[in-house]
């Protein structure tokens, strides 16, 4: 009789910084770092963990558990980046095999009211009481603090010149004192009529500043109410969509969002949601070259141009002014020098006369 028997690969020694979740501006954040060796002891662990984002600091490290009364250190690589060490300056004794939490890692939140932060493990080198390495790996952590904030924005259905409806609607686990973003739309089909507030918000201010291609919001109360905990819309947006918008969907997307609590920490946004305008049917373009054919008995036939369509969303500047635009310079040996014109055709090639366009001759 003939038998085989698989050899066993001895398992590698596991490093895991751990989670915790803490309450806003807690400051004194606790996070273990667990040490798995189920076959070599342990005599020192080294390892980098980077904060990100780089919102709180690590202000210590202890030695626990089976680690006790060997020393755990940290210093500074940058402002993100620590190294920590854990080591027993007083003999060559090892931690036994075991799976335990042998560093507890402490950061300072007390400025922080909310924030999701990933503390990313490397450069883990684990040693023996020899002084040899140990294979080994090593598994990120996460801290949560305090309560997360997502808007949404809803989906609506118009067409031209048509004013529609959608609500902004917010998820917010602790109080809110003030909201403030901007949105943006894709292509530029609609413009924003009016907002008003809901019984969410009743009693709140809002007030909006055109910038470039969007319309900044700011909500919030002069007499310091809050925006409840809880889940449903805030805000009541009318939106006119344009005349000249064609047929599709029409993105609205957030931007540059600041949700603050009641003293004026700000929320870590955990999810930003767009919302949709379904233009149909749409802007209908007149023909273009229309023909008609005379002299047939009974019958007018015509003839035209399919329509051109919008123009790409990858233009980014464009003539659709009539003039050039700001900070521009033009320069040719042409006696007619640059214009700009709806038509650009030529003997030579046509071009439809759907857009402005500079031309030199």
């Amino acid at each position: 009789m003939l038998c085989c028997t698989a050899p066993i690969i001895a398992q590698s020694v596991v490093v895991s910084v751990g989670d915790a979740t803490v309450d806003g501006y807690s400051s004194d954040i606790e996070v273990p770092v667990i040490l798995t060796n189920p076959n070599d002891g342990v005599a020192g662990i080294q390892f980098d963990v980077e904060v990100a984002p780089g919102m709180i600091s690590l202000s210590g490290a202890d030695a626990v558990g089976a680690a006790s009364g060997f020393t755990a250190d940290y210093n500074s690589l940058s402002d993100n980046v620590y190294r920590v060490l854990l080591y027993n300056a007083a003999s060559n004794a090892s931690i036994a095999v075991n799976a335990d939490t042998v560093i507890i890692l402490h950061f300072d939140g007390s400025s922080i009211v909310s924030a999701q932060i990933n503390l990313l493990i490397s450069g883990l080198i684990v040693s023996d009481s020899s002084g040899g390495s140990i294979s080994s790996t090593g598994s990120d952590g996460s801290i949560t603090i305090g309560q997360v904030v997502s808007l949404a924005l809803t989906d609506t259905t118009g067409d031209v010149n048509e004013t529609v409806s959608v609500t902004v609607d917010m998820d917010n686990g602790g109080i809110v004192g003030g909201v403030q973003f901007d949105l943006f739309d894709s292509p530029d089909y609609v413009t924003v009529a009016d907002i008003t507030t809901t019984d969410r918000t009743s009693g709140f201010t809002v007030t909006t500043t055109d910038i470039d291609h969007g319309t900044r919001v700011l909500v919030y109360d002069d007499t310091g109410n809050n925006i409840s905990a809880g889940t449903g819309p805030i805000l009541n947006l009318d939106l006119t969509i344009h005349s000249d918008a064609y047929g599709g969907d029409v993105a609205l997307f957030f931007n540059e969002v600041v949700v603050s609590d009641d003293i004026g920490g700000v929320y870590w946004i955990a999810g930003l949601d767009t919302g949709y305008v379904t233009v149909f049917p749409g802007y209908m373009e007149e023909p273009h070259n229309l023909e008609a054919t005379s002299g047939l008995d009974g019958m007018v036939p015509l003839a035209w141009d399919a329509p051109y369509g919008p123009v790409g969303n990858d233009i980014e500047v464009d003539f659709e002014d009539g003039a050039f635009p700001e900070g521009w310079t033009t320069t040719t040996n042409s006696a007619a020098g640059w214009f700009i014109t709806q038509d650009g055709s030529s003997a030579f090639w046509a071009i439809p006369s759907h857009t402005y366009y500079a031309c030199s001759n």
